[in-house]
């Protein structure tokens, strides 16, 4: 389940994030380089706690977590992403905004993606792979 867009896949965002699209396209994986340690990317609902800060950093809190999660490799392949194919060289890094904008290299290549959560009380959403989904 991965999308290509130019023949590349995007890693970019805070929290792990798939972007979903209708007419038979699928996914792809969202993480954020650099970024800093604000409070509302710190919460234990997060796959992955306070984000990424690069690639390598992704593959590793993917293979061994975040020191909190171990379950991180698992959800990734809930939704068809694999360590390769982040590791890939056709993977390139960006921002997910606040907003819901998708950055690469400065440049707006999606908007109004859905972010992926852990199941919180009191957090509603649409359960897509174990995970909560909203705007």
């Amino acid at each position: 389940m991965k999308i290509k867009k130019l023949g590349r896949r995007v890693l970019v965002s805070a929290v792990f994030v798939t972007m979903l699209f209708a007419a038979g396209l699928t996914a792809f994986t969202i993480t954020s380089n650099p970024k800093p340690a604000e409070a509302w990317e710190c919460k234990n609902q997060n796959v992955i706690i306070c984000g990424v800060t690069d690639k390598d950093n992704l593959v590793s809190q993917i293979n061994n977590g975040d020191g909190v999660h171990t379950d991180i490799k698992t959800i990734f392949q809930n939704v068809g992403i694999t360590v390769d194919d982040v590791a890939s060289q056709a993977t390139l890094s960006g921002v997910v905004t606040r907003d819901g904008r998708v950055l690469v290299n400065g440049t707006q290549v999606a908007a109004n993606v859905n972010m992926g959560e852990r199941p919180t009380a009191g957090v509603g959403g649409t359960s897509f792979a174990g995970l909560m989904w909203n705007p």
